[in-house]
């Protein structure tokens, strides 16, 4: 410790410097000072290094690169949105959004008004495409489920469960062990139903091998889907059409997406097997609780027609 000395004199004389010696107590409690000082700082920096390394990896892994990943985020989202903008799109892609709205995940049951508004539409589009009797068998299992829907109470029609069971209780028309009466709501959504199973189980198909002949993948999903409720002379019709009016794949494909089969290329090809498979994701919950709905009330009937 030094202290400054200045004279009484009023002259600019030089300052003398010189220790403090003589005062022991002082200096021993500035000694103690300076270690206790130098002992917090000691720990400061400790605890300074302790808490670097500990908010560290937080800094570092989640400001910068969080922010980095949502402008990332940002982007694909954004080229996505584009892309699916520019994306082909085909008669398939407008049969899927038809049928997003039909089945309520949440609810579990099926809503009458936008199925029987789908169905209408896919009969349109097999019609365009070549398959007139399919849509005639569906158009006309339409026409018996809105004969039901028209003077069925507004309460009793929204979903697909509560309008089979106001048909099976009060219209008193149907019997034990799914004994359905035709024409009937029953009979139509059942055959609806096994349709739109076919078409699946042949959508499937087409997906699954694109050497097999569609012939042959057609007649597969008929022996699985339609032919335990077909009568003799029914199964010789289907086998008989099937067999001799199936399309090649090209052609087949062309028609599915509603194109030119003259200008049906890789890239239309491609845009209509991703329709296509989006349909059939689409199609797989609303069969599942369709048949689900079915047995719980009693009108699966499995006779032959």
């Amino acid at each position: 410790v030094f202290i400054l000395v200045c004279p009484s004199t009023p002259q600019m004389t030089p300052l003398p410097v010189f220790p403090i010696l003589h005062d022991t107590k002082y200096n021993n409690n500035g000694k103690k000072r300076r270690k206790k000082r130098k002992k917090e700082q000691k720990e400061t920096v400790n605890i300074n290094n302790k808490f670097k390394f500990q908010i560290s990896p937080f800094i570092i892994m989640k400001s910068v690169p969080l922010y980095l990943f949502r402008r990332q985020q940002k982007t694909a989202d954004e080229e996505s949105a584009v892309e699916e903008q520019t994306r082909m799109k085909t008669q398939l892609n407008t049969l899927t959004q038809c049928f997003e709205h039909v089945h309520d995940g949440e609810k579990g049951d099926i809503d009458v008004k936008e199925l029987l508004q789908a169905c209408r539409s896919f009969a349109e589009a097999t019609r365009n495409s070549g398959q007139r009797g399919v849509a005639r068998d569906m158009e006309s299992n339409i026409r018996k489920v809105e004969a039901l829907y028209d003077v069925a109470p507004p309460d009793r029609r929204k979903s697909l469960s509560s309008l089979l069971q106001f048909e099976r209780d009060e219209m008193d028309i149907h019997g034990p062990g799914g004994l359905l009466q035709d024409p009937s709501a029953a009979v139509g959504f059942l055959w609806i139903r096994r349709s739109l199973a076919f078409q699946s189980e042949m959508y499937k198909g087409v997906l699954r091998d694109p050497t097999k002949e569609p012939k042959k993948i057609a007649l597969d999903a008929y022996a699985s889907q339609l032919d335990p409720y077909h009568n003799w002379a029914l199964r010789k019709l289907y086998v008989t059409s099937f067999s001799s009016m199936t399309p090649p794949r090209k052609e087949m494909l062309s028609r599915m997406g509603g194109f030119d089969t003259k200008e049906f290329g890789q890239e239309e090809e491609e845009a209509t097997l991703e329709d296509l498979q989006e349909l059939i994701k689409v199609w797989q919950p609303i069969l599942e609780e369709w048949t689900k709905t079915y047995q719980t009330l009693d009108l699966e009937d499995t006779r032959r027609v």
